[in-house]
């Protein structure tokens, strides 16, 4: 058996100082990228806030999109519903999610209708600040844009423009970035638990965590064979240790118990 938990130890170093090296070469961190908290966006109610009150200690999913786009923003915020569905954190509780229209002709009214639609179609309600819908005038969406790094250019009556979803820190600055329409719920679990700095989530979360590593060229945490080996030997290794010593406390309290020979 102590072999092999020496074993187990060797390569547990191997795997985790490898996918380690490579997270560290591959994960995003842009503490000068990110929202200026002096940008003033318009909320569902009509109502003016200042970006720096409106965060709180959660990190944050910010989506750009335009509410009248007629494919790839609708597209964005569909899957955005099927993985927050899917998300062990949970909008409101372990993170909010902001998304703002880029297009300074769309209004309040437009937001709060399109909040109160997507919302609807969360299988966990959040709270009223668990996921906002803003609009803002031409200096503030493109002021905001461009802190995030994010270019759109209008074609037309529509605009040209990618889809990505940032995931922020608690201050609004910028930790991973996801770019394209399909989202994944675990890897949006793994980007939200770094940047909380690893107090959000809870022990499972935690645990899914290590079976996962960065993939270098999307930058997103993919399932890692060798941690998810890892994992298991872990599991093998924690019950084969608990078997032996609840065998050896049975014996002992055998002996304890047997009456002294006569």
């Amino acid at each position: 058996m102590i072999a092999i938990v020496l074993l187990g130890i060797l390569l547990s170093h191997a795997v985790l100082a490898g996918d380690t090296a490579v997270e560290k070469n591959s994960t995003p961190a842009h503490p000068t990228i990110g929202m200026n908290p002096a940008r003033m966006l318009v909320d569902e109610n009509g109502r003016p806030v200042r970006i720096g009150d409106w965060l709180d200690e959660k990190p944050l999913l910010v989506a750009p999109v335009y509410y009248d786009c007629p494919s790839v923003c609708t597209v964005t915020l569909n899957n955005l519903v099927q993985a927050l569905n899917r998300m062990d954190l949970q909008p409101g509780r372990d993170f909010r999610v902001l998304t703002y229209s880029f297009d300074p002709e769309e209004g309040q009214e437009l937001a709060h209708r399109k909040g109160e639609a997507y919302r609807a179609l969360l299988s966990r309600l959040p709270p009223a600040s668990g996921w906002v819908f803003f609009t803002g005038n031409a200096g503030a969406v493109s002021g905001l844009s461009e802190d995030l790094g994010f270019g759109y250019q209008k074609e037309g009556e529509e605009f040209v423009h990618p889809p990505i979803v940032y995931v922020l820190n608690a201050k609004g600055q910028l930790v991973h970035l996801r770019e394209g329409t399909a989202l994944d719920a675990a890897d949006l679990d793994f980007a939200l638990i770094d940047a909380g700095g690893g107090k959000i989530g809870g022990l499972w979360a935690r645990i899914s965590k290590l079976a996962y590593t960065v993939d270098p060229a999307t930058g997103c945490y993919v399932l890692s064979p060798p941690r998810r080996l890892l994992l298991v030997w872990l599991a093998f290794t924690t019950a084969l240790v608990a078997g032996r010593w609840t065998l050896l406390l049975r014996k002992r309290r055998g002996i304890a118990r047997s009456p002294a020979p006569s």
